[in-house]
């Protein structure tokens, strides 16, 4: 199973949950359902979309999830995807990583500079069903001890690239150099302000 979270209204249309539905209606396997997470004023248009209409039952609408219900909804899955055409930073595919899900990501900046050539994500095309289609093809029939393997990278990824002693480390580079450069900055003053005297 496919798993998209994403609000499902007019201020989160970049998340393209359509092109989800698109994609996984162009991957001709019965086994592949796609669990869409989230709710909105476009939920009832997206469910009676061609592409919802073509998934039939393989499609379900799960709805609104609390952020604590989440990493459940994630788990039911065999991989995350994520449709969206601009991401800077999606929290939701780093929560997806967390709980070991490999994914399908459209390769946007963000996304790219997430992953930083982590194999944990299968980057596609942005805005392409058929890109897309063919990246969750290949892994809905990656073979399961790939899978695996990649659920582990991206469970390293999401701990070892940004679990909370990683960030604290990388934060704590960032204020020691910048303490070392306002102190450069404070004695280069001083050393000024002695040479006019």
């Amino acid at each position: 199973m496919a798993v998209h979270v994403a609000t499902l209204d007019r201020t989160h249309f970049l998340k393209r949950t359509d092109l989800a539905l698109e994609a996984v209606a162009r991957v001709d396997d019965p086994r592949l359902h796609l669990l869409v997470v989230g709710d909105g004023e476009w939920r009832a248009r997206l469910q009676a979309s061609p592409a919802a209409r073509r998934l039939g039952d393989r499609v379900h609408f799960a709805g609104h999830r609390d952020h604590d219900a989440l990493p459940a909804a994630l788990r039911a899955g065999d991989l995350f995807l994520l449709t969206s055409d601009f991401d800077t930073f999606p929290l939701v595919l780093l929560e997806a990583l967390a709980c070991g899900l490999p994914a399908v990501a459209t390769d946007t900046d963000g996304v790219r500079a997430m992953m930083d050539s982590s194999d944990a994500a299968v980057l596609v095309r942005t805005g392409d069903a058929e890109a897309i289609a063919a990246g969750v093809r290949a892994l809905a029939t990656a073979a399961p001890e790939e899978r695996a393997r990649r659920g582990a990278a991206a469970r390293a990824c999401a701990v070892g690239r940004y679990g909370l002693s990683a960030v604290v480390d990388r934060l704590e580079v960032v204020y020691v150099e910048a303490l070392s450069a306002a102190r450069a900055r404070a004695a280069a003053r001083r050393r000024r302000r002695r040479s006019r005297r």
